[in-house]
């Protein structure tokens, strides 16, 4: 299956409240709307706490509110930022697996937001960087060399299009959000 990569639009408010309590992280990742019961575990049992009520975030997702990119993500980051998505990088168009804060858990990897103002730096960022300067930058031995993920650049006659492709929606998303003064998730799923 692979890893995939799943932009999500939200409130401020929204990712506050993620960031205030990351359980309430993986039932909105899922769309559940109702509450929800905390495993216990051993300790709670054996101090018989009761366990807590997980309220969802409960912000309607509409028509748009997600991005796929697929497995498009990290040859998209390495175009963006010419290095691969294993080392950290403080450019801000390196914000597909870095920056932002953390939101996951342990039972989630990969799961980070910004806020809408950080958003906005990100869209202006991707804003100047347009399908040709990534056509000139691709160099698909390079990329199998280095390993960007999914691999097998050089073998793919098609390659350049299909990141392409996911490339043009990201800009029109983080476009669409930073007009919209919104906040983003972004999933990296495996």
């Amino acid at each position: 299956m692979g890893t995939t990569c799943t932009l999500i639009r939200l409130s401020d408010h929204s990712l506050g409240e993620l960031l205030e309590e990351p359980a309430r992280l993986q039932p909105f990742l899922t769309g559940q709307t109702t509450p929800l019961t905390e495993r216990s575990g051993l300790l709670q049992r054996l101090l018989r706490k009761k366990p807590r009520e997980i309220h969802p975030v409960t912000e309607a997702r509409t028509e748009g509110d997600l991005c796929e990119l697929d497995k498009a993500w990290a040859a998209i980051h390495f175009l963006l930022t010419a290095t691969i998505p294993e080392k950290a990088t403080s450019d801000v168009l390196g914000f597909l697996v870095s920056g932002g804060t953390d939101v996951g858990d342990i039972f989630l990897d990969g799961v980070h937001g910004f806020l809408s103002g950080e958003v906005v730096g990100i869209s202006e960022a991707l804003s100047k960087v347009g399908a040709d300067q990534l056509r000139m930058r691709y160099a698909p031995q390079e990329m199998d060399r280095l390993s960007v993920y999914p691999g097998a650049w050089n073998q793919d006659a098609a390659g350049l299009d299909y990141i392409l492709k996911y490339f043009t929606a990201l800009r029109e998303f983080m476009s669409q959000t930073a007009r919209r003064q919104q906040a983003l998730l972004i999933h990296l799923n495996s």
